[in-house]
């Protein structure tokens, strides 16, 4: 969503804020809203890759909870275990996918 308080709590942390800006947004709010509009405008490809890479990494974590659910493991070596798992089997599922595919 596109907020004033989420970009100037984005920015109140030194970091850029990537949220697509609507029509009807203008250059009023925040500096850190403010220098992301003009980022966007002056140069919309690098923008765009840089909003798709967050969004990319948004929907995968998403899609890997989803289809794997969350965390159940306490212990901190039992939880990495489970996570580097899960991996392992979300890799072996792509690569099956991809040579289906062929």
């Amino acid at each position: 969503f596109n907020s004033r308080e989420l970009t100037k709590a984005i920015g109140e942390l030194f970091m850029i804020p990537y949220i697509y800006p609507k029509s009807i947004n203008n250059l009023n709010g925040h500096d850190s809203w403010k220098y992301m509009y003009l980022e966007f405008f002056l140069d919309i490809y690098a923008w765009l890759k840089e909003y798709h890479q967050r969004s990319h990494s948004e929907s995968f974590h998403s899609a890997f909870k989803r289809v794997y659910g969350e965390i159940t493991k306490i212990r901190y070596d039992a939880r990495f275990v489970q996570i580097t798992a899960r991996i392992i089997l979300h890799n072996f599922r792509r690569l099956s996918y991809f040579a289906r595919a062929k």
